[in-house]
């Protein structure tokens, strides 16, 4: 990765002057995120690297908290990350044990700004700017890479653990309260059963599962075809290599998603109940059905139309009035979402080739405030 340049090394004169069309004065961006979730932090570096891909010449400088176990494996999945620095001032581990969304003992700051030796910033950039919704602003969203130092070790593992590279698999992942950072969220939980009768049902139709997620998650039965790395300890970069190489995903709202968006995979996200943090072009949304107080049913767009596609806001609802009601997506539906991405992915019949890098000319300037931009698109049952 390129160095960033400090004040010293700028050429003489106007500083501002070419800022990104020639390599000795590149535009360098500062990204600063105290994002800790999954899916929030992968959209942030997705934003980031797509930001400074604007430009023909650009330096990219992230300060994130490395406090969750994925923190350091996320900043390694983007190309274009020319240099990933844990910030400062965060509690010992075994405190974070206990109380793992604590916030940390000091905030962070942007550093030395005057001076020869202060890194010289033409933007900087914090996780409240980096939205996802407003990645499609930008010509040509950067796609997440396996590290080239761990793509042929991370292939062999997959293969020792039973994956093909000749045949092709889905990656699966249902949302569960089991998870220990964020153990309150029922109403966005799926249906470990449903997603267990997939299994089989992906099966049939040729293919192979990896089922995504963390080791506190319901069992799975045994069989074969079905590789579980969500019972396999720190096995996140082995997830991510996983969702990378899969001809489709089927995944509910949570963390693993921003994987599929971020690799390109084709995937759709089901029982859903916000529309924010969807982004990927190639994904596709089934929510959950709401029977409201007076006997509505609501799904997909007339669930937005309604005003009520908010999970906050219909968990306050159905503490305050029982007949408002959701209902899971069924294993009978899940496997339609299957049949239909199998039909559509039918050019991906072994491991899928890696996204490249955007090539083509770049605009060389930003336009600020990017506007929000929704590219899904809702699945009809």
């Amino acid at each position: 990765m390129a160095r960033l340049l400090q004040k010293r090394d700028m050429p003489a004169g106007n500083k501002t002057d070419n800022v990104g069309l020639k390599p000795e004065r590149p535009f360098q961006i500062l990204g600063i995120t105290t994002e800790v979730t999954l899916g929030d932090l992968l959209a942030n570096v997705v934003f980031l690297s797509t930001l400074a891909h604007q430009f023909d010449y650009a330096r990219l400088h992230i300060k994130y908290r490395d406090v969750r176990p994925y923190s350091r494996d996320v900043m390694s999945l983007s190309p274009l990350i020319d240099l990933a620095e844990p910030l400062p001032g965060e509690w010992p581990k075994i405190l974070r044990r206990f109380k793992p969304d604590i916030e940390p003992r000091r905030y962070p700051d942007v550093g030395r700004l005057n001076g020869g030796r202060a890194t010289y910033y033409d933007m900087v950039v914090t996780n409240q700017m980096a939205r996802s919704m407003t990645i499609h602003t930008f010509p040509d969203p950067v796609p997440l890479a396996l590290p080239d130092d761990q793509s042929p070790r991370l292939k062999e593992q997959l293969v020792t653990l039973g994956l093909r590279p000749d045949q092709w698999h889905a990656t699966i992942h249902h949302r569960e309260s089991s998870y220990k950072f964020r153990p309150h969220s029922g109403e966005r939980d799926n249906t470990p059963e449903a997603f267990d009768e997939l299994v089989d049902f992906i099966i049939s139709l040729g293919g192979q599962v990896v089922r995504l997620g963390h080791t506190g998650m319901a069992p799975f039965k045994k069989r074969e075809g079905f590789i579980d790395l969500a019972r396999r300890p720190d096995s996140f970069m082995l997830q991510a290599a996983a969702v990378s190489l899969a001809r489709f995903a089927i995944l509910g709202p949570s963390g693993p998603v921003s994987l599929s968006m971020g690799f390109g995979t084709p995937a759709t996200i089901v029982d859903s109940l916000d529309r924010g943090g969807v982004w990927g072009t190639v994904t596709d949304l089934l929510t959950q059905e709401l029977t409201t107080s007076d006997g509505r049913i609501l799904r997909n767009q007339s669930l937005v139309d309604a005003g009520l596609m908010d999970s906050f806001l219909l968990r306050d609802l159905m503490k305050r009035d029982s007949r408002y009601k959701i209902r899971k997506t069924s294993a009978a539906e899940l496997k339609e979402v299957a049949f239909r991405l199998f039909e559509r992915t039918k050019d991906c019949p072994a491991w899928r080739p890696a996204l490249p890098l955007p090539v083509g000319p770049k605009p060389n300037s930003i336009t600020w405030p990017p506007r929000p931009t929704y590219p899904m698109r809702w699945v009809d049952l």
